[in-house]
This record gives structure tokens, C-alpha cells and sequence, in this order.
């Protein structure tokens, strides 16, 4: 869709926006993009292309895009060279619109470790909402040492309800 030469930061491609293929907001792009946004993605080798780093930002920023909250690996290529001069960055993305996390808002990333590329895989798992598996209830013991604990308990708990009684605690 894109081709982006991050040395030169020149683009080129069929696709100025996403919005003109299937004129629609919502995106999920996947892949490996060669290129860093921030300083900690990168551990090994340092040539600090700033450049670079500042033409990406502005071409997600352009996409109207931003990284999927994710698990697992942090980076996600590693050059696979002697123990002493490996590299390892974050080369690998998921990006997203935020018409499609508000779409698909139980949307969960993950980034395996490298079996046997030199990559990691990216996964994405779309949730159903009524399959989600519940949160357990959390209490901490320390609330009680607040003055106004039982105030706050007896206000909340005398109050008519309707919905999610734990929903409602929350929202007061």
C-alpha cells in the first residue's frame, strides 16, 4: 500500500489514504514497518536516526493511526549475529485507526517470541463482548482505614440501583 524509504523520507505508493480504497475510517495494519518511533525500541547498535524517526511519526500521524496496546515482546527482529553484536528493535507493528478500536474494543495484541524467523508473529484476537471472560472482584483491605470508608459504604449501598451495582460504585 505504502512504501516508505525511511533514509530518504520519501513516499510513494498507490494509496495517498486508506479512506480512498474502501472509504472507510477503520484500519487495522499489521507488518513489518523498518522503522523506530522511539529510543527504547532499539537495544544493540546505536546510529540515532532522528529523521527517520520524525518521518514515520509523520506518516502514522498522516494515516491517522497509532500502535495496538500489546503483550509479549517488546522487540519484535533481532539480527541474529554473534551474542556481542546482536541487535534487537521493534520492527514489527500493529497499527489501528480509532474508529476500529472503538468497532472492535475488546481487541487484544500479542507478540510471540521468534521460533523461526528472525521476527516475531503478531496476532490479534477479536473478543465478543458477551464471551469475554469476567474480571474477578477485587476488595483491599486498606480501603476500610479511610475515614469516610463507611459513609461512602452505607451512601452507596442504601442508593437505588439499576445496572451494575459494581459499575455504579465506581461512578461515584
Amino acid at each position: 500500500m505504502l512504501k516508505m524509504n525511511m533514509k530518504t523520507g520519501n513516499s510513494s505508493g498507490i494509496i495517498k489514504s486508506p479512506k480512498t480504497l474502501f472509504n472507510s475510517n477503520a484500519w487495522l495494519l499489521m507488518g513489518d514497518v523498518n522503522a523506530i518511533r522511539y529510543n527504547y525500541e532499539k537495544l544493540g547498535r546505536d546510529d540515532d536516526d532522528r529523521n527517520a524517526k520524525t518521518d514515520f511519526e509523520e506518516c502514522l500521524n498522516s494515516y491517522d493511526v497509532d500502535d495496538v496496546p500489546y503483550k509479549g515482546c517488546l522487540h519484535t527482529w533481532f539480527t541474529g549475529r554473534e551474542s556481542n553484536a546482536k541487535i534487537y528493535t521493534k520492527l514489527d507493528r500493529i497499527l489501528c485507526t480509532e474508529s476500529w478500536l472503538t468497532m472492535f474494543h475488546y481487541m487484544e495484541a500479542e507478540f510471540l517470541a521468534p521460533v523461526i524467523s528472525d521476527h516475531c508473529s503478531g496476532i490479534v484476537s477479536i473478543k465478543d463482548v458477551f464471551n469475554a471472560e469476567p474480571k474477578p472482584f477485587k476488595f483491599h483491605y486498606f480501603w476500610t482505614e479511610n475515614p469516610q470508608y463507611t459513609d461512602l459504604l452505607r451512601r452507596v449501598w442504601c442508593r437505588k440501583v439499576t445496572g451494575n451495582p459494581t459499575r455504579q460504585l465506581c461512578l461515584n
